[in-house]
């Protein structure tokens, strides 16, 4: 694989996990949450993961001497900037999913590392994440 096409793929997955719905809604969002704590605490501690990974996956793109595109949150997460908390967190679920699919598809194009590895981390993640959003709001739909 090319070094553009990894640096592309690269920043693609460090969006992913920079830019989610949850960070907008940690990061951005002009209002208070309603809803339970425990719900809050979770939106925190997956934020903060993102983040870990976003970060290490931005180490990866700067030892390859390129610039790390962050992106700007999709303008369409205003429209729930004054929902309650349990809805931001179904959200998140719905959106988790496609990140999970998205990452499975940058994986099987880019069967190298470090583009590779990274995309099973970001599936992986998105994933626990998911299952911890159906066990915090009491569902559990289709597996991800």
């Amino acid at each position: 694989m090319m070094s553009a096409d990894t640096i592309s793929a690269l920043n693609r997955l460090y969006y992913l996990v920079k830019r989610s719905f949850a960070a907008y809604s940690l990061d951005v969002r002009p209002v208070t949450f309603r809803g339970p704590e425990e719900m809050y605490d979770l939106l925190k501690q997956i934020v903060g993961e993102q983040r870990t990974l976003a970060e290490h996956i931005a180490e990866a793109i700067r030892e390859r001497r390129a610039a790390v595109d962050p992106g700007q949150f999709p303008i369409e997460f205003t429209a729930w900037n004054d929902v309650a908390l349990p809805r931001v967190l179904e959200r998140s679920l719905e959106l988790l999913r496609r990140v999970v699919s998205e990452a499975d598809a940058i994986a099987e194009e880019n069967p190298q590392p470090p583009v590779y590895h990274f995309a099973r981390e970001v599936r992986h993640l998105a994933s626990r994440h998911a299952e911890q959003i159906e066990q915090a709001l009491g569902t559990k739909s289709q597996a991800v």
